[in-house]
């Protein structure tokens, strides 16, 4: 699974086309490498989760597999996209 993080603008909106890529054979593999940086490794993933989507609106993970809802919620609002694995592993 590939997900794309788009970087947002000064106001906070998602651009497109921009971001980083993140692989996993899951979706708590590409959370856990989304938190990966000095100001977020301490939180847990469904802290990091929910800190992020609260800045994006009010919404609650409901799902067993909160994870996956995470990344479908990002990428319904525009502030990420899933792609394609090309033929024959990552990007």
């Amino acid at each position: 699974m590939t997900i794309r993080l788009h970087e947002t603008d000064y106001n906070g909106k998602p651009v497109a086309f921009t971001g980083e890529y993140f692989h996993g054979k899951t979706a708590a593999d590409i959370v856990d490498a989304m938190k990966k940086n000095p100001f977020q490794i301490g939180l847990t993933r469904q802290q990091y989760m929910q800190s992020v989507l609260d800045k994006i609106g009010k919404f609650t993970l409901t799902e067993e597999d909160a994870e996956l809802e995470f990344l479908n919620i990002l990428a319904k609002h525009n502030y990420a996209t899933f792609e394609e694995e090309p033929a024959g592993g990552k990007k």
